[in-house]
């Protein structure tokens, strides 16, 4: 991981190579609060231009892919999603040795898997890496992923990654005075998620603090909660009698 980290932040860089910025494309995407990247279709039915293609298989998934974008991942890039899984891919088309020439990371509920090829001199076989984690945000706190699937993002017109407040606040305020409310506080974004992994991992979370966070949930206002975090943290506290009626009051 460090290795890509430094081939792409000063070889790719390096170049100055900025993607162009697709002037209209038939879907967002972005991060969700739990850091899982969210992509929705937008205009399903338009034209997108040269080098752009645009469609939708029979099992649903939706694909983009757009050729010649510029920017490190100049040969082209793409997007599918469909049925709970989303996969970001890039192509470089101008490469030397020692060069990272194709990364895709494939995100599905359960599971983040990113695996990129590194280009080496004549004579040797290329390199092929691959890591995995039940987060996207776990793989993206690798500076080198990180810079690599961002580049891919870019030249789908789509935002920057953010990791959200569920790992970052665990990595940055961990060990700070009263860590336990900003973890309990980062896993609740996640019972709002629209994946059922994520909210089982929001749970996980929550109660592996066991009694600390049961007194911590009781003193907030649940009424600033959606209604699926509420019901969560109503069965988190019935597991801790002394708090279940306390949190209502």
């Amino acid at each position: 991981m460090r290795l890509a980290a430094l081939l792409i932040l000063l070889i790719g860089h390096a170049a100055g190579e900025v993607p162009t910025q697709p002037t209209s494309k038939p879907f967002a995407i972005s991060s969700d609060p739990a850091g899982q990247l969210y992509p929705q279709v937008v205009d399903a039915c338009n034209d997108f231009g040269v080098g752009s293609t645009w469609s939708q298989r029979d099992d649903g998934t939706w694909e983009y892919e757009r050729s010649n974008p510029g920017g490190y991942f100049d040969g082209r890039v793409s997007l599918k999603f469909g049925g709970g899984r989303v996969e970001v891919s890039g192509w470089r088309y101008a490469y030397q040795a020692w060069t990272v020439t194709s990364v895709s990371l494939v995100q599905t509920d359960r599971l983040t898997v990113v695996e990129y090829t590194i280009r080496t001199p004549a004579g040797m076989p290329d390199w092929t890496i691959r890591g995995e984690a039940k987060h996207t945000a776990e793989l993206m706190a690798d500076a080198g992923i990180r810079e690599m699937v961002g580049e891919v993002l870019a030249a789908l017109g789509g935002k920057p990654y953010d990791d959200g407040p569920y790992l970052s606040a665990i990595r940055n305020k961990r060990n700070a005075p009263g860590w336990v409310s900003v973890k309990v506080d980062s896993a609740i974004d996640l019972l709002a998620s629209r994946s059922p992994r994520l909210r089982e991992m929001g749970e996980e979370e929550i109660r592996s603090y066991g009694w600390e966070a049961a007194a911590y949930l009781r003193q907030i206002d649940q009424s600033k909660l959606s209604v699926e975090q509420r019901r969560a943290v109503q069965c988190l506290l019935s597991e801790y009698p002394f708090a279940a009626g306390a949190a209502n009051q």
